[in-house]
């Protein structure tokens, strides 16, 4: 059997530069040794450790979108140890970055998102509309994984929209992707990859911040062994 690959997302709530959230946060991403990372609401001060290649969304200026933020806090940044090829283009670089990864089972573009900065509030209906056509674009080209903070949970009412479900369970059954968090209650952030990625694998999920003591998000890998 090949190597196994370890895919990770969390959503750490905003923290800045100074809170003590930072080195728990720190501490508990170099706990889980996730080979790639995906972070959402996150800061240049969090990171997994050593040894990462590291690709963010555009850097947001104090007062952008409604909100107030302080220097270094991004969107979405996507850590990786395997070598990261390039970056590909996205229609919003501030709620979305891809990147080119050369992962031991072949190239894989991975599509850091946040869905809606407010929630499934203001924005929410634009970004979600933007990343299917993105998805639809890369997946012609590309195999894909497709992760962060959908802002949607699949397999319950815990935090979702019947409408933005439906379409994008319809375009992952488009594009031939497979959601493998969608089954994890009360979750609205997820890793969703080509099928032809992790056809004859056996995947492995696990979580971790339950409780939600160190962010309001759980956060969640899965592990593809072929």
């Amino acid at each position: 059997m090949n190597t196994p690959i370890k895919i990770a997302t969390w959503n750490v709530e905003r923290p800045t530069r100074f809170s003590h959230r930072v080195v728990t946060i720190n501490d508990e991403l170099k706990k889980h040794s996730a080979d790639i990372l995906i972070l959402t609401e996150t800061h240049d001060c969090i990171s997994p450790g050593e040894g990462y290649s590291v690709c963010s969304s555009q850097p947001l200026a104090h007062e952008q979108d409604g909100s107030i933020y302080e220097q270094g806090e991004l969107r979405v940044s996507i850590c990786s140890v395997f070598p990261i090829v390039k970056q590909l283009p996205v229609t919003n670089p501030y709620t979305a970055v891809c990147t080119l990864i050369d992962t031991p089972y072949g190239s894989l573009a991975v599509y850091g998102c946040i869905i809606g900065i407010h929630g499934r509030g203001k924005g929410f209906d634009s970004d979600l509309k933007q990343q299917v056509e993105d998805l639809s674009l890369l997946t012609k080209q590309h195999q894909v994984c497709y992760a962060g903070d959908l802002n949607l949970s699949f397999c319950d009412t815990y935090y979702t929209k019947k409408e933005a479900k439906l379409l994008l369970e319809e375009s992952f059954s488009k594009f031939g992707l497979k959601n493998l968090t969608a089954d994890i209650p009360a979750t609205i952030d997820h890793i969703v990859i080509s099928k032809s990625f992790i056809s004859d694998a056996s995947i492995q999920q696990s979580c971790w911040n339950e409780d939600k003591k160190l962010s309001d998000h759980k956060g969640v890998a899965v592990t593809i062994q072929r």
